[in-house]
């Protein structure tokens, strides 16, 4: 038969696996962002390079509109990767709310099991000075 202490350590290693298994999930989405804002950053910075080297040229490569298309494809893989980190944004905002209720649960989980472990002590205690 299994005790109560033990039913609520078997809830309380349920609710950190839960606990810990969305931690992951953030740390996922937050890997993705920080990819998304270094691709953003990468893509600024090759614009910036360009436009100065442009600067420093002649316009011939401008003037065949090789630049042009250059610089629409890139104002739309910043409008894309916007898009995706927006999106990672969001699901960051989702998960927040599923790992403040997967801790919340951790800690009532883990408080329930000290509280049978000192419930069973008591008894385990009073029987040992019953029959005494």
């Amino acid at each position: 038969m299994t005790s109560l202490r033990e039913k609520h350590e078997a809830l309380t290693r349920i609710a950190d696996l839960r606990y810990q298994s969305v931690q992951l999930e953030m740390a996922k989405l937050l890997e993705q962002e920080r990819a998304l804002r270094r691709n953003l950053m990468q893509l600024v910075q090759q614009k910036q390079t360009r436009s100065a080297q442009l600067m420093a040229q002649d316009l011939a490569s401008l003037t065949a509109g090789v630049d042009l298309r250059w610089h629409r494809w890139i104002d739309q893989r910043q409008t894309t990767i916007n898009l995706e980190l927006a999106q990672v944004l969001a699901q960051q905002a989702e998960i927040r709310v599923k790992l403040k209720n997967a801790f919340g649960k951790s800690q009532v989980a883990q408080a329930l099991s000290a509280r049978a472990a000192l419930h069973e002590r008591l008894i385990k205690d009073r029987r040992a000075r019953y029959e005494s």
